[in-house]
């Protein structure tokens, strides 16, 4: 009997990275509070698509380790991918990160692979919770309701909705800054709908900080957000 042989081959490399990927690396550093350095490398399967991918190492900052590793680490890919140009994300099939809660640290407190085209449908909808964060900083509080899909509000609920944040913003003495920090993916267990939770922190007047959280359904050409809470 023949035995079928199944090639498998994998090549990791510390390879030079472009200026787009360098100037990526200092945003996503700077946006974290981490050291941000990488690898690349490429595998390759006899009957297969062969994967390129790119590593990134995040060390240290204020928000490994403190923050949900699942969601920061999907998060940082798509800061990484949403500030390459289309033909330099186009070189990588997935795209690792890998998270450490120092400089000095040798083995991950986590590790994750993305397909580019997963990261790709992230992007898109994470302006929803842009969006909100605007106009929480510079909007008002019926804009922001409005960014809520209709078949998910409730009859009289954004009158509530309203004075809650404005009471809010005065008992806080108002808004500094809005940070998206994570996502994760949400499945409803009894309708197997599937949702993206974007996940980030709102800092008030007051020096307090509290979690904002934007849900939207997996599927972009399902628009507005399913839910949004500020506590």
């Amino acid at each position: 009997m023949k035995k079928l042989i199944t090639a498998f081959f994998t090549l990791l490399l510390v390879a030079c990275t472009t200026e787009q990927e360098e100037k990526a690396f200092s945003i996503i550093g700077d946006y974290y509070g981490a050291k941000v350095t990488s690898t690349k490398g490429f595998s390759s399967q006899v009957g297969k698509k062969n994967q390129n991918y790119i590593n990134l190492y995040l060390k240290g900052g204020p928000y490994i380790g403190v923050e949900d590793s699942k969601k920061l680490a999907a998060y940082a890919a798509v800061l990484f991918y949403v500030n390459l140009s289309e033909e330099e994300v186009s070189k990588y099939t997935q795209i690792q990160v890998s998270l450490f809660e120092n400089k000095t640290q040798k083995d991950p407190i986590y590790n994750t692979t993305y397909d580019v085209e997963t990261l790709r449908n992230i992007a898109a909808l994470s302006t929803n919770f842009q969006k909100a964060g605007e106009l929480l900083l510079n909007g008002t509080p019926s804009e922001i309701y409005e960014l809520i899909a209709e078949k998910n509000r409730v009859p009289g609920e954004k009158e509530q909705f309203e004075s809650v944040i404005e009471k809010m913003k005065i008992e806080r003495s108002g808004i500094k800054s809005v940070k998206l920090l994570g996502v994760e993916l949400l499945i409803n267990n009894d309708t197997k709908e599937r949702f993206l939770s974007f996940n980030g922190e709102v800092k008030w007047g007051n020096d307090t900080a509290t979690a904002m959280t934007v849900r939207t359904s997996e599927d972009p050409k399902i628009k507005g957000i399913t839910n949004l809470n500020i506590k």
